[in-house]
């Protein structure tokens, strides 16, 4: 099995189906929870995807790396 960069879908809707068919082959996507933001699982994650950076704290966004 291959490795695959890992991609941290953040949102609301725990329905991230279409963003895994997206990603397929790419990234292994793992939804995160935003009132799990603080598990540290988007400080090691190649792509956070998001509909709005409105939605994730300061401080999360900070720790992105750019």
């Amino acid at each position: 099995m291959s490795w695959l960069p890992s991609a941290v879908a953040l949102n609301c809707i725990d329905d991230f189906a279409m963003k895994q068919d997206h990603f397929s082959g790419v990234a292994a996507v793992e939804h995160v929870p935003l009132s799990h933001l603080a598990d540290g699982r988007i400080d090691s994650a190649s792509a956070v995807v998001l509909q709005s950076f409105a939605y994730l704290p300061r401080a999360a966004q900070r720790r992105l790396p750019p």
